[in-house]
């Protein structure tokens, strides 16, 4: 994870386009994206075993969830993708925007809205 904070403090991800960018070659890479993210809320809740997810915004807000006990597997788990998308009970809301970030470890589900 350090690697990955010292570069996005070294680099300004404004200049970059759309695509996958690598850090540390397998081990660390980032994907910059333009979102439309959705403002329904939904239980569907995203994992990944190998990779942590961070989020860093360079503009605008996000609400992600952070899930847990899962009740229903909605897509499994793809080892070439690292993502598998899964329902959970429990849902704990974390309110991004620039000013902060948010963490989630391999293992852990999240949703984006």
């Amino acid at each position: 994870m350090d690697c990955a904070i010292d570069y996005l403090l070294t680099h300004d991800l404004n200049d970059y386009d759309s695509g996958r960018y690598e850090i540390d070659g397998e081990k660390a890479f980032l994907f910059v994206q333009e979102n439309e993210l959705s403002s329904e809320v939904t239980d569907e809740c995203e994992f990944h075993q190998d990779y942590m997810d961070l989020h860093f915004l360079l503009e605008g807000h996000e609400v992600i969830q952070y899930g847990t006990r899962v009740k229903e597997v909605r897509e499994s788990y793809d080892k070439k993708k690292d993502i598998g998308f899964v329902i959970c009970e429990q849902l704990y809301p974390l309110y991004l925007d620039k000013q902060n970030f948010g963490c989630i470890f391999a293992q852990r589900t999240t949703s984006a809205q």
